[in-house]
């Protein structure tokens, strides 16, 4: 995703006081194999679940949610607690739109949930408790 969205996730996180309890730019290569490049924008842990929050844009690059599934795949299969996979995304998605569906079914098939940036601040605020325990 651009700069200007992972920004905004990040302001929302700062603005909800949980940014210091993220990690940032985690290497996915434990999961997957020696060398890979990818990176998870933030990860966060609770009491129990791990949780992993990435910007896509839905927009711009609807393919990109099949890199992510597949990355997902592995760090389910490989981590040793329970992990949270959430997408942020530069919409909300609609039915109705072939894209949309193709990324949001994409994302549903290995257990990511889907925020628009619009309702990030509400998911956050719903995290952010269970992070300052």
């Amino acid at each position: 995703m651009d700069a200007r969205s992972s920004a905004r996730t990040a302001r929302v996180f700062r603005q909800a006081r949980i940014w210091d309890r993220m990690k940032k730019s985690v290497r996915v290569a434990e999961f997957t194999f020696p060398g890979d490049p990818s990176r998870m924008d933030n990860s966060y842990q609770r009491n129990g679940p791990r949780g992993l929050v990435h910007t896509r844009s839905v927009t711009r690059a609807p393919q990109e949610a099949e890199s992510l599934s597949y990355n997902v795949r592995h760090i389910a299969e490989k981590a040793r607690y329970h992990t949270e996979f959430t997408a942020v995304t530069d919409v909300a998605f609609s039915r109705d739109n072939e894209r949309h569906r193709f990324v949001m079914d994409t994302l549903r098939e290995v257990g990511v949930e889907s925020v628009p940036t619009e309702g990030l601040a509400v998911w956050v605020a719903k995290l952010r408790p269970s992070l300052l325990q």
